[in-house]
């Protein structure tokens, strides 16, 4: 008796289970899930949203997160950045993330001392940088590529062109 009734609990419980099954779970990242705000920040995508992998619809959501997290100013310049990079030729783009992906793989030092010679270059006035890069686009090939040779193989910090 104790075992048929054992049996019979045990039947019951997989019944409830599988009646459960069918019901159906919002989907991770189904557009009704997300806040007000992003639904505003994902606005641009909201018609092709159910379409798109789910972790198309995590790499978005993580996205709106961050924009929504930015300060006027942040957005104004991401926007700005934004527009800059849409204006690039399809080449253009893929120079630059070949150049990112190359920096990448650069030990974490390197990638320093680049990121501080960019930011130096930055703060120079518009006038030097101009300048720079005539001279620098006035190299010929060759002689460009040595001095980038040349650079990798130097840990110390000096200034790629004279002024």
């Amino acid at each position: 008796m104790r075992r048929s009734t054992n049996m019979i609990l045990c039947c019951l419980v997989a019944l409830c289970c599988l009646a459960g099954a069918g019901e159906a779970a919002p989907t991770p990242y189904s557009w009704e899930t997300l806040s007000p705000a992003q639904q505003q920040a994902l606005q641009s995508v909201q018609g092709n949203w159910d379409s798109l992998p789910a972790v198309r619809r995590e790499q978005l959501v993580r996205g709106a997160d961050r924009w929504l997290s930015l300060k006027a100013p942040e957005r104004e310049r991401a926007r700005q950045r934004f527009s800059a990079w849409r204006r690039l030729s399809p080449e253009k783009q893929e120079q630059v993330r070949q150049n990112l992906a190359q920096l990448r793989n650069l030990p974490p030092e390197q990638q320093e001392a680049i990121r501080q010679r960019f930011q130096e270059f930055s703060r120079l006035p518009e006038e030097d940088r101009r300048r720079l890069r005539q001279q620098w686009q006035s190299l010929p090939p060759e002689t460009r590529r040595q001095l980038l040779n040349e650079r990798r193989n130097v840990n110390i910090r000096r200034p790629m062109l004279r002024r």
